[in-house]
């Protein structure tokens, strides 16, 4: 997993971007699976907003509610699904 600060996609407010997967070139690749955008509200609080969340909860969310929506969307699906491509290689090659 790749995450990093900055202005991604033209965005005139802050954002954080996140990279998830096994093949993470963490000096060349730009590319990206979600994007934070950050705000400040009126009363000075800080709002985060999942850009690219297509099933989940795209927010307003504090920063705890995010990581539990990314957690949700993006890791968890991605150990399940590893979890699950190990069991089948491991009997797909105990067999005689």
């Amino acid at each position: 997993m790749k995450i990093w600060f900055g202005n991604s996609l033209g965005s005139k407010t802050p954002t954080i971007s996140l990279l998830f997967g096994a093949d993470v070139d963490y000096d060349q690749d730009g590319s990206m699976n979600e994007s934070i955008s950050c705000e400040e509200t009126p009363d000075n609080k800080l709002t985060l907003m999942l850009m690219f969340n297509m099933f989940g909860d795209k927010g307003p969310h504090d920063p705890k509610s995010i990581v539990n929506e990314i957690w949700k969307s993006h890791l968890l699906i991605t150990s399940v699904r590893n979890q699950l491509e190990l069991y089948n290689f491991r009997k797909k090659n105990s067999r005689v």
